[in-house]
């Protein structure tokens, strides 16, 4: 059984380059992300057409430019339920970012919290999302010469646990937010959702978050 399917839809990428990235992602999914978080180890593969996903399968769709302004990728659930994500090579390109980041950032998401429902207990009296690459949103690491997403541990999500928080290494505390990263958050009180960016994160990539169509929105939206 596949778990995730990777479709194109792109005119900016070939069906070779989609391969080959999604072989990428496979790999770090097999030994990297599931060995970290102790999941069994999901299925990603290619496929040619959409009229070969099969029900149950986790979609990954390439498309051109974005639908949303300023979001280079985001996930979504379709009409039946099942976690989809779209990546926009163009969109991602034209901001001189590797799309290969962007299908490795929807992969471990749609792993980690396929649903947009997993919440963990946060500092100073917050709620955090339970997303595995927001917070670390800008840090890659290449496996066999293509870029992934760096992604984050299960300690990054137990106030005062130990070191280590990422797989890069790069975070020093749990619920650290990286410079270009961004977190989602709920007030344990109010209920109330926001969300906290980094200090070097592009204006856009910031606007982007609050528009519709984006995790972000959907997390803020549907916990007001």
């Amino acid at each position: 059984m596949i778990d995730a399917a990777f479709i194109n839809e792109s005119t900016s990428l070939s069906s070779g380059e989609l391969l080959e990235i999604a072989t990428v992602c496979a790999k770090q999914q097999r030994e990297h992300v599931a060995p970290a978080w102790g999941w069994p180890t999901p299925t990603i593969e290619f496929l040619p057409s959409p009229r070969f996903v099969l029900p149950g399968m986790r979609i990954v769709k390439a498309r051109d430019l974005s639908d949303v302004a300023g979001a280079g990728a985001y996930h979504d659930k379709d009409e039946r339920g099942v976690p989809v994500s779209y990546v926009f090579v163009g969109t991602l390109t034209q901001a001189g970012e590797a799309p290969s980041v962007g299908f490795s950032h929807e992969v471990s998401e749609m792993a980690g919290n396929p649903n947009t429902a997993l919440w963990v207990p946060g500092p100073d009296g917050y709620d955090v999302a339970r997303e595995l690459v927001d917070a670390v949103e800008g840090d890659s690491y290449p496996i066999d010469g293509i870029l992934v997403s760096n992604f984050l541990l299960p300690n990054f999500f137990i106030v005062g646990a130990p070191p280590p928080y990422d797989h890069m290494g790069l975070v020093k505390q749990p619920f650290e937010t990286r410079p270009r990263g961004y977190q989602i958050r709920r007030d344990r009180k109010t209920g109330e959702v926001d969300q906290v960016f980094g200090e070097l994160r592009e204006r856009w990539r910031i606007d982007a978050k609050s528009r519709p169509g984006t995790r972000a929105y959907q997390l803020v939206k549907t916990s007001a």
